[in-house]
């Protein structure tokens, strides 16, 4: 292994290149700072007109969605998660870490979210939605300003049965990716199968976006500021990078450099932070530097980081950690103990950020170059809960007891 190249170095070369190398393939805990933040590295094929263009989509599709999915008339067929205050699990993991986290913690509960009770529920139906008004407005006649109720009617019905869409997602261990491989190319040969790229579509990451003003509006509805001396904290779990990856581009749009979004990876998957780092991004594996790409964090189980979103993160990002299992699973427990909300393990992976942020020396760090200290009581951290309520019974069971 030391022997071999990686991208025309050897492992020892990479390890002198990048000491933190080191800890990465050891599986050890990282907290990585991205040394590219506030650069203006990297591309970006989204623009806010693209996002703007996003949230009126979803609007349009309000009256659908409620006819389609009774549960969503609550916020009038927005799919959209509770913000909530988590003063019992703040005073927990201070206790349990032995540190001060200064400002409020908040849960996003996209664990909660209607239809899927997780974060996919953003960008997956979003791009189906997308799909499915232009099919209707190319041959059914669609406009803008129908109320698309009617979309439920037996003339669309008629017309999108000779569409359909194949998905491919990224997670379970990392064995999907050859099914998206495969997926993308079987999908190419029907000219109707629209393909649901988890890797590399733009449309996906729309979706994800269009979180950011919600979130906005619901931080002001719960009259939290988020300003140049009251700065919010994302905590964001991460596999390939979507979802993620199209928050934080959407909440930089919105907050700009009010806001610090981070990065949490399994230490055994950590693709997108070993891609940053390296600036090699999807073009290398955690598996090509020993990492064997096992967790029980299965959503975030990805050994190759999408080159949209690592790319779009280059300058953006403020930075990525990992976190052993076992924490996850400790963390699920306190979680559920301190505030009653039962999570998937992956979920959990935000949750360690403010820990991080506030006790390790990098994160400190962060806070001396941000020039961000002095405003830390007025701080806000949000972690993002990434999926769990659709968590069968016996299964979360087994997650509570585990160890």
């Amino acid at each position: 292994m030391e022997k071999q190249k990686i991208a025309g170095l050897s492992l020892i070369e990479w390890k002198e290149k990048y000491p933190l190398l080191k800890k990465l393939i050891k599986t050890d805990e990282v907290f990585w700072l991205n040394p590219n933040y506030g650069s203006n590295q990297g591309i970006s094929i989204l623009q806010a007109e693209h996002v703007k263009a996003a949230e009126e989509r979803l609007e349009r599709f309000a009256q659908y969605i409620v006819h389609a999915f009774p549960e969503t008339k609550p916020t009038n067929g927005i799919i959209e998660s509770p913000l909530v205050e988590i003063p019992s699990m703040k005073k927990s993991i201070e206790e349990s870490y032995m540190t001060d986290i200064s400002g409020k913690l908040l849960l996003k509960c996209d664990s909660h979210l209607p239809i899927s009770g997780s974060i996919k529920a953003r960008g997956g139906i979003y791009e189906v939605l997308k799909r499915a008004e232009e099919i209707a407005m190319e041959h059914g006649g669609l406009k803008q300003s129908d109320n698309y109720e009617i979309l439920a009617s037996d003339k669309f019905k008629e017309s999108f049965s000779h569409y359909s869409i194949a998905v491919g997602s990224t997670g379970n261990l990392g064995l999907s990716i050859v099914a998206v491989e495969e997926g993308r190319k079987e999908a190419s040969l029907d000219p109707n199968c629209h393909f649901i790229d988890d890797e590399n579509s733009k449309d996906l990451m729309l979706g994800y976006a269009t979180a950011a003003t919600r979130l906005k509006n619901q931080l002001k509805g719960m009259s939290i500021p988020v300003d140049e001396d009251h700065p919010l904290f994302v905590y964001l779990p991460c596999g390939v990078g979507g979802g993620p990856g199209g928050i934080t581009y959407g909440l930089k749009l919105a907050l700009e450099d009010d806001v610090h979004c981070f990065f949490a990876e399994p230490t055994h998957s950590p693709c997108m932070l070993l891609g940053l780092a390296t600036e090699l991004h999807d073009k290398v594996s955690v598996q090509d530097f020993g990492i064997d790409n096992k967790t029980e964090a299965d959503g975030l189980a990805v050994g190759r980081s999408s080159e949209l979103v690592s790319s779009m993160m280059t300058s953006i990002l403020s930075g990525c950690y990992t976190i052993q299992d076992k924490r996850l699973f400790d963390l699920l427990r306190e979680l559920a103990e301190t505030e009653g909300y039962y999570l998937e393990p992956s979920a959990l992976a935000g949750v360690y950020g403010p820990v991080q942020l506030f006790s390790s020396e990098e994160g400190k760090q962060y806070l001396k170059d941000q020039k961000l200290q002095e405003k830390m009581k007025q701080s806000t951290h949000i972690i993002w809960a990434t999926g769990g309520s659709m968590v069968p019974k016996v299964m979360m069971e087994e997650y509570l007891t585990k160890s």
